[in-house]
């Protein structure tokens, strides 16, 4: 014995396409879960802008990390690194407005 409910439950379940995954590249890490069913060349373009940004970010952490130790041999004052950071790191908006 059912009552309306169940019933209308069971009629209202839909069967949804399981969605399709291609193996992962050896350099996404498991836990981020399987890639999508894309184009394999959007898969490398990812890959090659994560490796740019891994560059990058090593490039300004790097910089950082040294910036005090320069000025110090330079006989520069604390503020003029800082300020020359600042610039730099304003550059780099305009520089993503004209690539995109």
């Amino acid at each position: 014995m059912s009552t309306d409910l169940e019933s209308a439950g069971a009629a209202a379940t839909v069967a949804v396409a399981a969605p399709e995954f291609r193996p992962n590249r050896w350099w996404i890490p498991p836990f981020l879960g399987p890639v999508p069913n894309i184009e394999k060349r959007l898969v490398d373009l990812l890959g090659f802008v994560a490796l740019a940004l891994l560059f990058e970010n090593y490039d300004f952490s790097l910089l950082n990390a040294a910036l005090k130790h320069i000025a110090r041999d330079l006989g520069i004052g604390e503020t003029a690194p800082a300020r020359g950071r600042g610039a730099n790191d304003r550059g780099r908006v305009p520089s993503v407005r004209v690539s995109v």
